[in-house]
């Protein structure tokens, strides 16, 4: 466990304890807390603000979180992912001089459907280019057929209401979901599926290319990371929820099962425009 790491579990256990005085050694008096529902987004600036947020939530609330798991990037940033009931969050925290001095906060939308009666699952793409969307319509309106698919990478992060920007849109499928994708596309096809492997991922690959948008179609995917190879990953191995999107319903990897493969916190860290990852 990190130093941060260690910080970070005292200052839940804190917050699961109400105990606001040991709770607020942990802030910087300039933290700033970001969170991302389907509702939009919404921000607390300042050490007073941030308690006093804090405390209303909790006003007669006596539920306790459970942290299901941290992660380190090495540059002074934890992830970790609570579930509190039936509400899961993937929380990112910047440390500065040993204190939390931005957290970014994401929930799964479960929690909002049961708190605020929505009828479907809809979420808010924060950063998506119309080419993006464009190559999301034409791909559910082609497949949509097709049993076993999800888009999956940064264009399901997105459309789960993380705060980045896709620049293609990736497809877990399994085996022959990869060869039936490239069959309904074969228009398209920039690189024919096939068994395909380097030093860190494996699959059944391919690549098409949809309005100038590459799309990367991935069966029975497996990844090496920590010095070992993943089980298949498919949509019948990850979770998958659907979430509504230009006027449709589509499946996407699950923000879980992503951070559990470890790409989450990989790709946030890629992306530039996140000031809490410096270049």
């Amino acid at each position: 466990m990190t130093e941060e790491e260690s910080i970070l579990a005292k200052f839940f256990e804190a917050e699961n304890r109400r105990n606001w005085v040991e709770y607020e050694k942990y802030l910087s008096d300039q933290v700033e807390w970001t969170f991302f529902t389907p509702k939009g987004r919404r921000m607390v600036k300042g050490k007073k603000n941030y308690m006093e947020t804090m405390k209303r939530i909790y006003a007669d609330n006596n539920a306790r979180f459970t942290v299901i798991s941290m992660a380190s990037s090495g540059n002074n940033i934890v992830m970790a992912e609570l579930e509190m009931g039936t509400r899961r969050s993937v929380d990112i925290f910047e440390f500065q001089n040993g204190l939390i001095h931005r957290e970014r906060e994401y929930y799964d939308d479960i929690y909002w459907l049961e708190q605020f009666g929505q009828e479907s699952n809809v979420t808010i793409p924060v950063n998506i280019d119309q080419k993006i969307k464009d190559a999301i319509r034409n791909i559910c309106e082609r497949i949509g057929h097709i049993k076993n698919w999800a888009i999956d990478g940064s264009s399901s992060l997105a459309l789960q209401g993380i705060d980045i920007m896709p620049n293609d849109v990736d497809i877990l499928t399994d085996k022959d979901g990869a060869y039936e994708i490239q069959e309904t596309f074969k228009e398209f096809i920039v690189k024919p599926v096939s068994r395909s492997s380097n030093a860190r991922y494996e699959s059944h690959y391919g690549v098409l290319s949809l309005g100038g948008v590459r799309v990367e179609i991935m069966g029975d995917l497996r990844v090496f990371r920590n010095g070992q190879w993943s089980s298949l990953q498919n949509p019948e191995t990850v979770k998958v929820k659907k979430v509504r999107f230009l006027g449709m319903e589509m499946p996407v990897v699950s923000v879980e099962s992503q951070v559990e493969s470890g790409y989450f916190l990989e790709r946030i860290k890629r992306d530039t425009h996140w000031p809490i990852f410096p270049k």
